[in-house]
C-alpha cells in the first residue's frame, strides 16, 4: 500500500501550512504602527535590497528595537520574516508563470537561482524546478 505521505495533496497542504508558519502568520502589528507600515513596505517590494539597518531606518527605531519589536510581533527575525515572505512571491511565481529560475529569483529577491534553490529546498524541503512540476496551476 502506497504511503500517503507521498501524495501531491499531502505535500502540497503540508507545504501551505509549512509556509504560513515559517511566515509569521498572523502578523499581529498594526497598521498604524511604525512595525505595521514596515511590514506593508517589506511585502509591497521584497526584492529591494532590504538590510537590518534599512528596515530600523524605515522604521525609525534602533536596529535593536527593531529586532525586539519584529520577534514580538511575528515570532522571528527581520531577515527570517523577508526571507519567508520573499519564498511565498517564489512560490506564486513557479504555480503561475514560465519565469526562468534566474527571473524568479530576481523577481522574489533571493538574488541568485542558487540562493533560490538554497532557500526553497531549505525551507520546503523539495527543489524550485520539482516544486514548479508537482504545483504548476493550469493557467500557468
Amino acid at each position: 500500500m502506497p504511503d500517503s505521505t507521498s501524495s501531491p495533496i499531502f505535500v502540497r497542504a503540508f507545504t501551505r501550512k509549512s509556509l504560513r508558519r515559517s511566515a509569521g502568520l498572523p502578523v499581529l502589528a498594526r497598521s498604524d504602527s511604525a512595525l505595521g507600515s514596515l511590514l506593508n513596505r517589506l511585502r509591497s517590494d521584497p526584492a529591494q535590497s532590504w538590510t537590518i539597518e534599512r528596515m530600523a531606518r524605515a522604521a525609525a527605531m534602533s536596529e535593536r528595537t527593531l529586532a525586539r519589536r519584529f520577534h514580538e510581533e511575528t515570532g522571528e527575525s527581520p531577515l527570517a520574516w523577508l526571507t519567508a515572505q520573499r519564498l511565498a512571491v517564489a512560490r506564486d511565481l513557479l504555480e503561475t508563470t514560465n519565469l526562468s529560475m534566474a527571473h524568479i529569483a530576481d523577481n522574489a529577491g533571493m538574488g541568485t537561482a542558487t540562493n533560490l534553490r538554497l532557500h526553497f529546498t531549505s525551507s520546503l524541503g523539495i527543489p524550485p524546478n520539482l516544486y514548479r512540476k508537482q504545483f504548476r496551476r493550469a493557467e500557468a
